[in-house]
């Protein structure tokens, strides 16, 4: 039975009658008052799943997408099977509940019709954009061929707009992009998608998990014929450890599929515990401070537990700067463990009230973190029956320091899965604790959403009040116009900004591939080794004019030495230099695609062309606009296609061996392949090079228009409260008088701001 210590009715009825005041000024607070109407209808919904008695504690995997939460689950519940596939794309990754139930089976729940339309019309909208910008290229091309320019320069020119070209200019939302891939994949199914829309299937009468996966595939694979309408599946197994508890795999806190993003978002409402994964390649980025910090405290969470994951992914990254293995992960660990400490000291720093610094006070009971390698504990559970991608970490693995060998007690012990499983136990005994405190911990979170929703809401109202108070409509008039021209006088020093990134993203990319070239260089090598025999043969040893040796035989020996060279060794070359090329992109692309660094720049170059000392310029006339904008401001998403180049060898030699001749055909075969990658990674760097270009280059005229836009939207919605000047004052104090009340009411002094 779940303990009440708190009155919720009463809490309920506290908001909702702090909301109800706000009615009337609905128009004054705009999209505030439905962000505060929906956090109210979310919290409801949280209570009465946490009202329920003898209910599961529910366990969340959360992190961004991509981080390993399927690896991991595998790890941790499934002996490292391959029960959760990885998704191909964020597009095509769905929430699923695992559940312990004696017999094993799945359910699949497919998007309902409205959440389907919902996909459709953004495809719709893609399509749309899509083909607006490809029309508008192509006319431009036309133009510039008949004009003689760049295109019309030779008669012989021809090129067609290429898709790389129209995606960077359109600068088409990622939902739009995520929902046009999942209709696409329908239409090139064939699938009648109204058959299953609204509807739930069940997978049951299988006798292991090994037949639930291969079942499963259709549903959640890659390339599964119901994947792309699956909005959430639950699994059911018979593990042990399941039992009180259940386990809810999230797609991405940075879902691009809206529908899904929010039932991650009601999901995680409900979740008593959390395990936070965070890449240990980019241990706890923005996007983790946003929702340790954020998202977790607002739903009310504060069992938390933290993840480094992809240990071996840093691991292999950092190899060469130690001696042996051990001095390696120790201070792999320790700067990690470091950087998080700094990292959430920083946060507390930057507080300005109790409940956010009491927010990063329970964040710290979540270290230090678990740094873990899911991929070792995997490999360690079927040493002896590894897939290709296993079988190429463990050689990554082997091959770090001579005489190191991964054996499966080296692995687990890698992987530090046992860590992870002690702290699932200790949630699991404090089952009872948790549950009894999660009302409580509910009511905090939806008091501490309030709280920095009011003072946001009241900090807003008091900025326009005083702007109202001291502005008329001649000034405003000014004002405009003299933002208008500075911001033009100084759209040379904004415009540095996005040329100094683009300069440096193309010098870059273009180094990289040069080193990369060099780097190819020591994997084209075919390792010969030669290998001797003894061979015995017999002889006639009689001799015709000597009539007693006739009949007579020998047998003799010799000794045949020839070369050889294995095919493993030449598919394992490749292999390494593949991942040595994906690590050399991770590291160019994480050092020169700076988002927030490029953002901060932008905005100090805004507003460094205003006089910010000039007591007739109020910096919020330009502020809010400016972080507006920039907050838009986004660029490709860089993934690299994934391809398997180690089958190009294997399919054109019969024996992983080759003698004499063929170690020449060998020896081009690898050549080629070596080059192949080589090209390949030219080509993918090339595209998304141009992809980010252009965006940049697209965003870059747009802005001064977008912050320009902005604010005359700004000084338009002034200028209707000036024209009833009386009213609109005594409105917009009227509303703060009220917030600060209700601020005062909630324990929170309305004038700290």
């Amino acid at each position: 039975m779940v303990e009440i210590k708190v009155d919720i009715e009463k809490k309920v009825n506290q908001l909702s009658n702090i909301l109800n005041k706000y009615k009337n000024y609905e128009e004054l607070m705009r999209e505030h008052y439905r962000e505060l109407q929906r956090d109210i209808q979310d919290f409801l919904k949280d209570v009465e799943n946490a009202r329920n008695t003898g209910r599961l504690l529910r366990i969340g995997i959360v992190g961004q997408v991509k981080v390993g939460k399927s690896s991991f689950l595998n790890a941790l519940i499934f002996e490292g099977n391959g029960v959760l596939p990885k998704a191909a794309t964020p597009m095509t990754a769905s929430l699923t509940v695992i559940k312990y139930a004696p017999k094993v089976k799945a359910e699949i729940e497919f998007y309902d019709a409205e959440e389907w339309n919902t996909i459709l019309n953004m495809a719709k909208e893609f399509e749309r954009i899509y083909n607006e910008t490809k029309k508008d290229l192509e006319e431009k091309m036309q133009k510039e061929v008949e004009s003689g320019g760049l295109f019309g320069r030779s008669n012989n020119y021809k090129r067609k707009v290429q898709t790389a070209d129209i995606l960077a200019t359109a600068g088409i939302p990622e939902e739009y992009k995520a929902s046009y891939e999942l209709v696409s994949m329908v239409r090139k199914s064939g699938l009648l998608v109204e058959k299953y829309l609204g509807k739930k299937e069940t997978i049951e009468n299988v006798s292991n998990v090994e037949d639930l996966m291969e079942l499963l595939k259709d549903y959640v694979g890659t390339d599964g014929k119901f994947t792309p309408i699956v909005r959430n599946s639950c699994v059911y197994y018979d593990d042990p450890i399941l039992k009180d508890i259940e386990i809810v795999d999230t797609p991405g806190i940075n879902d691009p599929v809206i529908s899904r993003g929010r039932r991650t978002k009601k999901y995680l409402g409900q979740c008593d515990v959390v395990f936070v994964l965070s890449y240990c390649g980019q241990f706890i980025d923005t996007a983790d401070i946003e929702l340790l910090a954020q998202n977790l405290p607002a739903k009310g969470i504060k069992n938390i537990v933290l993840i480094g994951s992809q240990l071996d992914s840093a691991m292999l990254q950092e190899y060469k700067k130690y001696k042996n293995i051990t001095q390696l992960l120790d201070n792999l660990e320790i700067r990690l463990e470091k950087y998080v400490e700094d990292t959430f000291r920083n946060l507390q720093e930057r507080c300005e009230g109790d409940r956010e610094k009491e927010i990063i006070k329970e964040l710290n009971k979540s270290l230090p973190p678990i740094f873990i390698s899911a991929m070792a504990y995997n490999i360690s559970k079927h040493y002896d029956d590894l897939d290709n991608e296993e079988k190429h970490f463990l050689n990554l693995y082997n091959n770090m320091y001579q005489g190191l060998v991964f054996d499966e007690d080296l692995l687990i012990e890698l992987s530090n899965m046992e860590l992870v499983f002690e702290k699932l136990q200790e949630q699991k005994l404090k089952k009872e604790e948790i549950l009894n405190s999660r009302l409580e911990n509910l009511v905090d979170g939806i008091e501490d959403r309030f709280h920095t929703k009011l003072q946001a809401i009241k900090k807003e109202l008091q900025n326009k009040l005083n702007r109202i108070e001291k502005e008329d409509l001649e000034s405003l008039y000014k004002k405009e116009k003299e933002i208008t021209k500075r911001l033009n006088k100084g759209k040379n020093e904004i415009e540095i900004c996005f040329e100094n990134l683009i300069l440096k993203i193309k010098q870059e990319f273009s180094l990289l591939l040069t080193d990369i070239k060099q780097v190819s260089r020591h994997f084209s090598n075919v390792n010969v080794k030669s290998e001797s025999y003894t061979e015995t043969y017999t002889v006639s040893v009689s001799k015709w004019y000597k009539p007693w040796t006739w009949g007579k035989k020998e047998t003799r020996s010799r000794t045949i030495t020839y070369r050889y060279a294995n095919i493993y060794e030449s598919i394992e070359q490749i292999e390494e230099f593949v991942y040595e090329s994906e690590k050399r992109l991770k590291e160019v692309i994480i050092d020169i695609v700076d988002m927030p660094k490029f953002k901060a720049e932008i905005k100090k170059a805004t507003l460094s062309v205003f006089n910010l000392g000039d007591e007739n310029f109020d910096v919020q006339d330009v502020i809010i606009p400016v972080k507006r904008v920039i907050n838009k401001i986004t660029i490709p998403e860089i993934e690299f296609e994934e391809q398997n180049y180690s089958d190009i060898i294997a399919n054109q030699f019969s024996s992983d061996r080759v003698k004499e001749s063929d170690i020449e055909r060998l020896r081009e075969v690898q050549r080629e392949v070596i080059r192949k990658v080589v090209e390949d990674i030219k080509i993918a760097v090339d595209k998304k090079t141009k992809e980010i270009v252009a965006s940049l280059e697209n965003t870059q005229k747009e802005y001064i228009d977008n912050v320009l836009n902005d604010i005359r939207k700004e000084i338009n919605n002034l200028r209707e409260y000036i024209k009833n000047k009386e009213n609109s004052i005594k409105s917009h104090k009227e509303l703060i008088s009220k917030i600060e009340e209700d601020l005062k009411l909630m324990g929170v002094n309305g004038n700290d701001v």
